[in-house]
């Protein structure tokens, strides 16, 4: 029983200090969750919903009400008024008293009529931002998934190099074993021990700064969960040589639909559409219905207790104003057209960048085969050179020579294997597109 407990508690102990494995898809997510630009542009799609409502207020008519509650003192005093309506009542004068008070009611709606044009277009114009915004998180967490994928295959990477150096110095750990004895029974001098040791140094050399990168990129992950870096640990991640399926014509034509970018530039094409159309709203005379309801508590007898009124306004400004008109929506046109040219130029930046990662990703599935027989020679002959080595029939020099072109082999298959790995995942998550590759 006290051997069970002993067990249960060193496993929780195990587990507490290694922490907790993430594998790539928890790591996306938890940067997602936790990412700072993702909540800055969920504030900003908040920001531009907010504001396509408040625009389309625009579309009710707008209901002013006045209330005035005065109490009037005149200085000087005004002399009494009178007014003569003998021709009217068989009277001479009859005594007007002068205010003492103010008190009135206006009610007012005005409905716009022409400006609806404008009002149309602003708001599908805002309608249109509010999409992009929230196109541009989406954007936004695939940005982060590409570089938390790209920091993930990295890590995983040195993982197999820092494998790689500790194959590489037991390697050198038994040539040294084998040339003291050399050294021992009088065979060899001590310089072949020297150049063995060097080397070994080189090796503790390289595995410093492969840790040291290691331990950055950790950090940077850690800054991006937000969690203590001792608190978890990265999963192993074995890379599989994959094959695109589809060729470079079929995913640049297919990303035109699926890849978030041009989204994008087709909303803002639509925007400009709407801010042109919008630009005419200044040739056009303001036409309004309008109506409402005044009542005066101290009304006279030239001012009535109350009235109701119901009409229309027209507003039309000519001369230096139809001038000012005129330029400003040359100006908007002459921007339409900026904006239009710079997102065709964008485009096809974009085709070219597919069509750049699709010749890389080519070019690494050859290099790899070369790789791989590269790795097949540099064993076999570091096999021949050790077989050698014991009958003292090769020097140190060529000894290392082919442990250091094994090491060279393996490490350019490890690099170029993931290089392969990561520029697939930025093609996918790029594009958009499903790719379905093959496996080999």
């Amino acid at each position: 029983m006290k051997k069970l407990i002993s067990a249960m508690l060193f496993l929780l102990f195990c587990i507490t200090v290694s922490g907790e494995k993430l594998n790539l898809e928890q790591l996306i997510a938890e940067s997602v969750k936790n990412s700072e630009k993702v909540k800055i542009q969920s504030a900003r799609f908040d920001k531009s919903v907010n504001e396509r409502k408040s625009v389309a207020m625009n579309f009710l008519p707008k209901t002013k009400i006045d209330i005035k509650l005065l109490e009037l003192k005149y200085a000087p005093e005004p002399d009494p008024l009178t007014l003569d309506i003998a021709p009217l009542m068989g009277l001479m004068e009859v005594p007007l008293e002068v205010p003492q008070h103010q008190r009135k009611l206006d009610v007012t709606l005005v409905q716009p009529l022409s400006q609806l044009w404008g009002i149309y277009h602003g708001y599908k114009a805002r309608q249109l931002t509010s999409e992009i915004q929230k196109m541009k998180m989406e954007l936004t967490k695939n940005q982060i998934e590409i570089q938390v994928t790209e920091y993930f295959l990295t890590y995983n990477m040195i993982n197999d190099v820092l494998e790689l150096l500790d194959e590489t110095d037991k390697q050198l750990n038994r040539y040294v074993f084998t040339t003291e004895s050399f050294i021992e029974k009088g065979l060899t001098d001590k310089r072949g021990l020297l150049k063995i040791k060097i080397e070994k140094a080189k090796v503790a050399k390289e595995r410093e700064k492969y840790e040291g990168l290691q331990s950055i990129i950790k950090t940077a992950l850690s800054y991006l969960i937000e969690r203590d870096e001792k608190t978890f640990e990265i999963d192993a991640f074995e890379p599989k040589i994959t094959e695109i399926d589809k060729d470079i014509s079929y995913i640049v034509d297919a990303q035109k639909k699926t890849r978030m970018e041009f989204k994008l530039l087709g909303k803002s094409d639509e925007i400009r559409d709407h801010v042109d159309k919008r630009s005419y709203q200044q040739f056009v005379p303001q036409i309004a219905f309008t109506m409402g309801f005044k009542k005066d508590w101290d009304y006279t007898v030239i001012n009535p207790e109350g009235v109701f009124f119901v009409g229309g306004v027209l507003s039309w400004g000519f001369g230096v104003d139809t001038a000012q008109a005129f330029f400003d929506y040359k100006s908007v046109k002459a921007e339409s057209v900026v904006t239009k040219l710079k997102n065709i130029k964008l485009r096809k930046d974009m085709a070219l960048q597919i069509r750049k990662m699709f010749v890389d990703i080519k070019v690494l599935e050859k290099t790899i085969l070369i790789d791989q027989s590269q790795v097949d020679c540099a064993k076999e002959n570091i096999r021949i050179e050790e077989e050698k080595y014991k009958n003292q029939m090769t020097s140190e020099t060529d000894l290392l020579s082919a442990v250091l072109n094994l090491k060279k082999a393996e490490t350019s298959k490890i690099s170029n294997k993931y290089q392969h790995e990561i520029i697939l995942k930025k093609i996918i998550l790029t594009s958009g597109i499903d790719l379905e590759p093959k496996k080999n």
